[in-house]
């Protein structure tokens, strides 16, 4: 689909990122959670910083500039609100 927002999906071994939030956002949740294998969404401007080693990927969700002028983590969650850590690692499986 068409989303203004950050999602975390996966499939196997296979992690795929939705990472919609560098302009027009959506803060309404996506819908279809189930159906897109979606672990993890945010909803806010953002981009992703990732870190590459040879047994491991890190990706931090970084979101909009705090009111002290430092970036922040964009707030990530599950489908069902529970909270998610906004830097994942994934590892060569």
């Amino acid at each position: 689909g068409h989303e203004h927002n950050f999602q975390l999906s996966k499939q196997g071994n296979m992690h795929f990122f939705v990472t919609g939030g560098g302009g027009d956002l959506r803060l309404a949740a996506p819908r279809n959670f189930q159906q897109a294998l979606t672990q993890a969404w945010g909803k806010g401007g953002h981009f992703l910083v990732v870190t590459v080693e040879p047994e491991e990927m890190k990706v931090r969700v970084v979101g909009e500039l705090g009111s002290d002028g430092r970036l922040t983590r964009l707030p990530v969650t599950t489908p069902g609100g529970g909270p998610v850590q906004a830097e994942l690692t994934i590892s060569r499986a």
